[in-house]
């Protein structure tokens, strides 16, 4: 794939574009990581999965320099967008949501993917699959107000375990936008539409999921959110904002806010553990990095790069071995590789 350069104008100097990825024919809606950090996936609008790979370093430069190729377009599963999809802590699944109501799971089998599983149930656009940390679970949501969980078997087979639509009195009441899984505990948290944030857990003794508490502090939309190598949640949204939230699942308070670096809708965040710093990415096309003091429980603003995407950023991610690379995906149908800078 051609280099080409990237027009920006940094705020601050900070973050570097090493690459644009190029292919999907349509807006990219999301990007993940393989766990090893060698591998890139990528959705779209144009119904396709694209795995990225990475090829050796130059001699001139580090493994951050290397070049990126397109090895694998899985494009046979859905009739609709693909909004968005995960790697399994194992790195050896990947969960993808589409808006024809159904989630794909691929297995890489001796170097391919392979399509093992379609879930259905959903009864309209799903938009986010999440796995577990421990890897037994797969969170999806959906339009459809729903919050379903998952469980996969040792045979690898996967089954519905818990449907929301079953807690009627609990469940969100608009479009649910994002699940995301506590980072050490099987606690599931959503968010979407209605401004809250839902945290949910399984109650042994009955052997069902509920809801142990919502979240008030957005004043409009919860586009998504992200856990701090410490614990604490950080949620962004339609009102511009960056909440965090820090405590023990069903005790959870607002932290402190912020409403620094976007003119526009945050769309998509994540919170890097290796240096205390969480990337935002939104509606106004800049890519924003805040550093993250979880003594203090500060968020401020450090690096700002407007026109990160020519159009909408949807997604972002950073690389889980490399602490300073990250990924972006947008509107304009590209994935763009940064490097952000001490």
């Amino acid at each position: 794939l051609p280099r080409r350069p990237v027009e920006a104008s940094m705020v601050k100097v900070g973050a570097t574009p090493l690459l644009v990825l190029e292919g999907h024919t349509d807006r990219v809606w999301s990007v993940a990581w393989h766990p090893s950090g060698c591998k890139l996936a990528s959705t779209g609008g144009d119904k396709q999965v694209r795995i990225w790979a990475q090829g050796p370093a130059s001699a001139e430069g580090g493994p951050d320099d290397a070049e990126w190729k397109c090895v694998s377009v899985l494009d046979d599963m859905h009739s609709r967008t693909i909004r968005s999809c995960a790697f399994s802590p194992c790195g050896r699944f990947l969960a993808c949501a589409s808006f024809d109501a159904s989630v794909s799971i691929w297995e890489e089998q001796m170097g391919e993917w392979v399509p093992i599983s379609q879930l259905e149930g959903h009864e309209n656009e799903v938009k986010c699959a999440a796995w577990s940390q421990s890897g037994t679970h797969l969170a999806t949501c959906s339009r459809d107000k729903s919050v379903w969980i998952w469980e996969q078997h040792e045979n690898d087979d996967i089954e519905c375990v818990f449907s929301s639509t079953e807690s009627h009195s609990t469940q969100h009441t608009q479009d649910v936008k994002s699940v995301k899984w506590h980072p050490t505990d099987d606690v599931l948290f959503s968010c979407g539409y209605d401004d809250t944030i839902k945290v949910w857990q399984e109650d042994k003794d009955f052997s069902e999921w509920r809801c142990i508490q919502t979240l008030k502090g957005h004043q409009s939309t919860v586009w998504e959110m992200t856990f701090t190598g410490q614990g604490d949640l950080i949620s962004c949204g339609d009102d511009k904002r960056l909440i965090v939230w820090r405590g023990a699942p069903g005790k959870m308070e607002l932290l402190t806010q912020t409403s620094q670096g976007h003119s526009r809708t945050i769309y998509a965040l994540d919170a890097s553990h290796a240096h205390n710093a969480v990337a935002t990415i939104g509606g106004d096309n800049r890519l924003c990095i805040f550093d993250w003091a979880p003594e203090a429980g500060k968020l401020e603003l450090s690096q700002c790069l407007d026109n990160a995407h020519p159009l909408d950023g949807n997604s972002v991610r950073w690389q889980p071995k490399l602490a300073r690379l990250l990924a972006t995906g947008g509107d304009d149908g590209t994935v763009r590789l940064w490097k952000v800078l001490a």
